[in-house]
């Protein structure tokens, strides 16, 4: 059975996507229009190779792969390969919100982005690498948002994350 339902929005960047994962349900996705769907996930960016085959290597944008396991299926997070992109993950009313744009978090849950004087400087940390930045942007009032680079991550049946 797949974990992952999606559903295409106009109402919202076309190459933008927010999927939201509960513990013991299907995760969901509300992509924009131009976000390519594929039998294995969905991508906001472009890679070498096959497009119905999930990306490898380097990749210009990010993409969420359904991914199968001994155990059943797993989602896993490829953000872009570069420092420029980054993907967000927000947690909140026993939620995990993940999508490539903030705002889109930030309108699903205000207590995510509330207003802060170094939200520049802490946003580009990332340019000191894909090691040296902290994960945790903001995290107060039963809400709690990261970000991620670079790195594949995986979704863990618990809403727990595993960079991989």
């Amino acid at each position: 059975m797949r974990n992952l339902t999606t559903e295409r929005s106009d109402g919202i960047p076309p190459l933008g996507w927010m999927l939201e994962a509960r513990e013991g349900r299907r995760a969901h996705a509300i992509i924009g229009r131009w976000v390519h769907l594929a039998e294995w996930g969905f991508s906001d960016g472009v890679w070498m190779g096959d497009l119905a085959r999930p990306p490898g290597g380097v990749r210009f944008g990010a993409s969420v792969v359904e991914e199968s396991t001994r155990d059943g299926t797993r989602l896993v997070v490829l953000p872009a390969s570069h420092t420029i992109e980054q993907v967000f993950v927000g947690r909140a009313k026993g939620s995990l919100l993940v999508s490539n744009y903030l705002p889109l978090l930030a309108a699903a849950e205000p207590r995510l982005l509330p207003w802060r004087a170094d939200w520049g400087v802490r946003l580009a940390e990332l340019s000191r690498g894909t090691s040296d930045y902290s994960r945790i942007l903001h995290g107060a009032a039963g809400a709690r948002l990261e970000r991620y680079a670079y790195h594949p991550f995986a979704i863990e049946d618990d809403l727990s994350i595993r960079e991989m």
